[in-house]
């Protein structure tokens, strides 16, 4: 929306009739009256509104006709710059960027625009938490949880596997279905990871169990390749160095055992069938 000309009355503040700080948060770029007033529950901010715009730009207030004209002021439970900012994307015009926000106020947002159907917002946001899943992992799961953005949880649970139980609890506000969830993938991930570090015993075709010195040479040079704990062979699965490859690599130390390049043979497709193949996060909800 254009500006307003110098010499036109400035009606955003005077209607609020509650001083500067119920002004619609354009300012004088915005010419229409504020009628409705909104206060921030965490801060008591007041931030001036527009029924109209509540109604065109969401599906989560009131329609206009339907509320009592009143400058009582209406308490929502986001603080202040949050609310502002979410009212910035309920005008006819361009829409803030978002990119250079930090990302606890990105993930506030959005929680303000799922909460009330801000659709020119849900977007961005949406957008944005994806570009963070590994840097905000856990925060983006919940959020992605929540509200049903499955790409995003699949993204982000990559990485929350060494999120302590205590931590998950307080930022998923104790989500016990999304808990449930998580424990049981991460269980999943971290059982495949000690099976690809530590080989299931091998029995032969008559069910003896072999063990030989050419084994023993073989697993130290493959192990010496790949991380030494089970979450740092996740972290490699997660950001696509981890290579079967490393199984491989000194197969030929196995000569002239024959039982043992079979051996090495199925702890390589153990690992395909276990680490490689552990299901979407999504598939546990």
């Amino acid at each position: 929306m254009s500006s307003v000309a110098d010499d036109t009355p400035d009606h955003t503040c005077k209607d609020a009739a509650s001083g500067p700080e119920a002004c619609c948060p354009l300012g004088p770029d915005c010419a229409l009256p504020v009628d409705v007033i909104l206060r921030s529950s965490v801060d008591g901010s007041l931030i001036g509104a527009h029924r109209k715009y509540l109604e065109d730009f969401s599906d989560g207030f009131p329609p206009s006709d339907a509320v009592i004209a009143s400058m009582d002021a209406v308490p929502l439970s986001e603080d202040g710059d949050t609310l502002r900012l979410l009212m910035k994307f309920m005008h006819k015009q361009r829409h803030p960027a978002i990119s250079g926000l930090d990302p606890s106020s990105v993930f506030k947002l959005g929680e303000a625009a799922e909460k009330y159907m801000v659709y020119s917002a849900m977007s961005p946001c949406r957008d944005f938490i994806e570009r963070i899943v590994k840097t905000h992992p856990a925060t983006s799961l919940c959020y992605a949880v929540k509200f049903d953005y499955p790409d995003i949880a699949n993204a982000a649970a990559f990485y929350t596997i060494s999120t302590s139980l205590e931590d998950m609890e307080e930022i998923s506000k104790k989500d016990h279905r999304l808990l449930y969830a998580w424990l049981r993938y991460r269980e999943a991930y971290i059982v495949a990871a000690k099976k690809a570090l530590i080989p299931a015993p091998y029995y032969n075709t008559r069910g003896h169990k072999h063990e030989c010195e050419w084994w023993g040479h073989y697993f130290n040079l493959t192990a010496a390749d790949l991380p030494h704990t089970a979450w740092g062979l996740i972290e490699s699965v997660a950001d696509g160095s981890f290579s079967l490859e490393a199984y491989s690599k000194h197969v030929s130390a196995l000569h002239p055992c024959v039982a043992c390049p079979r051996r090495a043979a199925q702890w390589k497709s153990d690992i395909s069938r276990g680490l490689l193949s552990v299901p979407k996060f999504s598939t546990f909800l």
